[in-house]
């Protein structure tokens, strides 16, 4: 049976786990970004542009 959860009567619990979704898609963003910086920094063989790396 084809369920539609944008109906009121399905869609019980729906707002709680879109929030999970949400925080969990931002989280796995920042880590994400900041594993970028890391490489950046570590591999960057220029001392004045790793300084500015590090000031990001």
């Amino acid at each position: 049976m084809l369920q539609d959860y944008l109906d009121p009567i399905n869609a019980v619990g729906m707002p709680d786990q879109m929030d999970s979704v949400i925080a969990m898609e931002f989280l796995t963003t920042v880590k994400t970004g900041v594993r970028n910086y890391a490489i950046a920094i570590t591999e960057t063989a220029n001392p004045k542009l790793r300084k500015k790396l590090k000031v990001m």
